[in-house]
C-alpha cells in the first residue's frame, strides 16, 4: 500500500474512531439528559393534574359545608319533615355545582333524605344501593370527633368511581365543641365517569385517563402500571383525628417531602420511571392521608399501550390513588408527546452531522498539509533517486526544499552519492591502470572460477596460445591441459584453495594449432574480506618452452 492510501486511511480510521467514541458519549449522555428532562417534565404535569383532582374535591367539600350550614336542611333534621326540606332548594344547586348526589343521615347515621341527579342530562336517577354499604354508623364518612373535621376522598363502587364529601350538620342554638352538637351528616357527591374525565382534562389542560384499579377490562398498561405501583405500595393506617379547630382547605394538602416524587410510573416503548406522590384524600381536620406509596425506581414494562414502533411519539405518567379506606381504587394515567426526547433526538442527529462535516473538513485539511508538507517533497524525492538508480550516473544529486527531516534525508542520500561516486571513480582508475597493465603485459593473466573456469583472459591469450581472449571465456581449463599434468594442475588448485597464498607449476598446454607449449602459472585465490571463501583464482601464466628446451640440451 502506498504511503499516501496508508495516510488517507489512517486519517479517516482516527476520524471514524473519534466521532463514533463522541457519537456514543454525546448521545448517551444528552438522551440520558433529555430523558430525565422529559421525566421531571411528565411528574410536574401528572402533579398538575393531582392538582386539579384535589380542586374538584375542594369543590365537593365547600358544597358539603354550604349544604350542612343551609337552614332548610338543619330544620329539616330538627322536625323530621320531609315536606319541610324542599327539593326545590336542593336542586337548584345541583347543575351549578354539578353533583350526581345529595344524602342527609340523622346522628344515628340512618338515611333521612336522599337524591340522585344525572346533570348531564337534567334529571333525577336513583342512587346507587350499594352506597349505603360505605353509610354505615363506623364508616369514615360518619364519625367524627371533631365536629369541624370532613371527610373528603374516592369510593370504589362495584360499577364505578365516586368523588364524595360528607361534614356534620351542626345545632346551632348549642354551645361547645364536642360530639353533642353534630345533628347528622350531609353527603355531596359526584361521578367520576368520562364526562367529569374529560371536564378534569379541559380544565387542566391535559390528556387524562382515569381507570378503576378492579376493573376487569383494565388495558395492559394500567395492569403493569398498576402493578409496579402497588408492589412499591406501602401500608398504612387511617389518620387519627388532629383535633384542629381550622377548616380543611386544598392549601391544608401538603406532600411529604419524603413522599413526594418517588413513585410516578411514566410508560413509553422507550423509556419508563417509577416515582412516589403523596395523596390527595382528605382526612380529618387538617391531615392528610397518603393515597399511593412511596418506593424506589422501578423496571419498565414489557411493551406499552401503543405497542408498535420501538420509538414511543408518547410519554405516559401514571398514578394510584386511593379511596377514603386507604385501599388502591383507580389508577389516572397523563399522556403526553416527547417533544422533549425528540427534540434531544434532532438535536443529535444534527450534532451528527455537524460532526461528520466537521470531521470531514479538518481530514481534508489535514490531507492537503501532509500531502504538501511531506508527501509531494517525498514523491519528489523519491522520483529523483529513481532517476539516479535508471541513469546509473554516482554524479547526479537530489534536492528537496526546506529545512527538515526530509531534507536532511535528501543530504544523507546525496552524501551517498558522493561516496559512490568517488568509490566508482577509484575503482574507475584501478580497473584501467590494471587493464594497461594486463594489456600490455607479455604474461598471460586470467580470472577464473574454484573449478578452473575462465572469466577473464588478458590479450596475451593470442600470442601465447593462438587464442583471442574470447574464445577462452566460459571454457575450462582442463580442456587445454596436457593429460600427463593434470593431476599437477588439481594439485596446485588444491593447494591455493587450502589457504596458500600463491602456487607455483609447470605444465603443458595446447596451442590453437595442435601442438603443446610449457607453461609456468603462478595462482593465488582471491577471498571474500568477510566470509573468507575463495570466490576466484587469479592466475598469471608465461610461455617457458624455450627454457625448457635449453634444460633439456644441457
Amino acid at each position: 500500500m502506498k504511503l499516501r492510501k496508508k495516510t488517507l486511511f489512517i486519517i479517516g480510521a482516527a476520524l471514524c474512531g473519534l466521532n463514533v467514541i463522541l457519537y456514543t458519549t454525546t448521545r448517551v449522555s444528552l438522551l440520558r439528559d433529555f430523558q430525565q428532562l422529559e421525566y421531571k417534565y411528565v411528574k410536574r404535569e401528572v402533579d398538575r393534574a393531582l392538582e386539579g383532582l384535589e380542586r374538584t374535591l375542594s369543590e365537593l367539600n365547600a358544597a358539603a359545608r354550604d349544604y350542612a350550614e343551609q337552614e332548610g336542611i338543619y330544620s329539616y333534621l330538627q322536625t323530621a319533615g320531609a315536606e319541610r326540606l324542599g327539593d326545590r332548594q336542593v336542586k337548584d344547586n345541583f347543575d351549578s355545582l354539578r353533583l350526581n348526589l345529595l344524602l342527609v343521615l340523622d346522628r344515628q347515621g340512618s338515611v333521612v333524605y336522599r337524591q340522585g341527579y344525572d346533570f348531564d342530562r337534567g334529571r333525577e336517577v336513583a342512587i346507587p344501593s350499594s352506597l349505603l354499604s360505605h353509610l354505615k354508623p363506623d364508616s369514615p364518612l360518619l364519625v367524627y370527633t371533631n365536629p369541624n373535621a370532613s371527610m373528603t376522598g374516592i369510593v370504589n363502587l362495584p360499577d364505578r368511581l365516586l368523588m364524595l364529601s360528607a361534614r356534620p350538620i351542626l345545632n346551632r342554638r348549642r354551645s361547645g365543641t364536642g360530639q353533642d352538637k353534630i345533628l347528622g351528616t350531609v353527603v355531596v357527591g359526584r361521578y367520576l365517569n368520562e364526562a367529569e374525565i374529560a371536564n378534569l382534562g379541559e380544565r387542566t389542560k391535559l390528556s387524562l385517563d382515569i381507570r378503576k384499579i378492579d376493573d376487569w377490562n383494565l388495558p395492559d398498561d394500567f395492569q403493569t402500571a398498576g402493578s409496579t405501583l402497588l408492589a412499591h405500595l406501602p401500608t398504612a393506617d387511617f389518620p387519627s383525628d388532629s383535633g384542629s379547630t381550622q377548616e380543611n382547605t386544598p392549601a391544608d394538602m401538603t406532600f411529604p417531602p419524603e413522599v413526594r416524587g418517588e413513585n410516578l410510573y411514566c410508560s413509553s416503548m422507550h423509556a419508563c420511571i417509577a416515582i412516589g406522590y403523596p395523596s390527595m384524600m382528605r382526612g380529618k381536620r387538617g391531615e392528610t392521608v397518603p393515597l399511593w406509596g412511596n418506593g424506589g425506581i422501578s423496571p419498565p414494562p414489557t411493551g406499552s399501550r401503543e405497542g408498535g414502533s420501538a420509538q414511543a411519539e408518547y410519554i405516559s405518567g401514571y398514578a394510584l390513588l386511593r379511596d377514603i379506606y386507604n385501599h388502591p381504587a383507580m389508577l389516572l394515567r397523563v399522556d403526553f408527546p416527547r417533544d422533549i426526547y425528540l427534540q434531544g433526538q434532532v438535536s443529535i442527529h444534527y450534532f451528527t452531522l455537524l460532526l461528520l462535516g466537521v470531521g470531514l473538513a479538518f481530514g481534508c485539511i489535514t490531507f492537503v498539509v501532509v500531502e504538501r508538507v511531506v508527501l509531494s517533497r517525498l514523491a519528489h524525492l523519491n522520483r529523483s533517486v529513481h532517476q539516479v538508480g535508471a541513469s546509473g550516473d554516482p554524479s547526479m544529486r537530489v534536492s528537496v526544499k526546506g529545512r527538515d527531516e526530509l531534507w536532511g534525508l535528501a543530504d544523507t542520500i546525496n552524501a551517498m552519492l558522493a561516496a559512490l561516486e568517488r568509490s566508482h571513480r577509484e575503482r574507475t582508475t584501478s580497473e584501467e591502470r590494471y587493464r594497461l597493465m594486463a594489456e600490455n603485459s607479455t604474461d598471460l593473466i586470467a580470472r577464473q572460477t574454484t573449478e578452473g573456469i575462465f572469466l577473464y583472459a588478458s590479450p596475451a591469450a593470442h600470442t601465447l596460445l593462438g587464442y583471442q581472449p574470447e574464445e577462452l571465456v566460459g571454457r575450462s581449463i582442463y580442456e587445454f591441459v596436457h593429460p600427463q599434468d593434470l593431476d599437477g594442475i588439481h594439485q596446485s588448485y588444491a593447494t591455493v584453495l587450502d589457504g596458500l597464498v600463491t602456487a607455483t607449476i609447470g605444465y603443458r598446454i595446447r596451442h590453437k594449432q595442435g601442438n603443446y607449449v610449457w607453461f609456468e602459472t603462478t595462482s593465488r585465490a582471491v577471498r571474500n574480506p568477510l566470509t573468507r571463501r575463495v570466490r576466484e583464482l587469479v592466475a598469471v601464466s608465461r610461455d617457458i618452452t624455450e627454457r625448457k628446451r635449453v634444460e633439456e640440451d644441457l
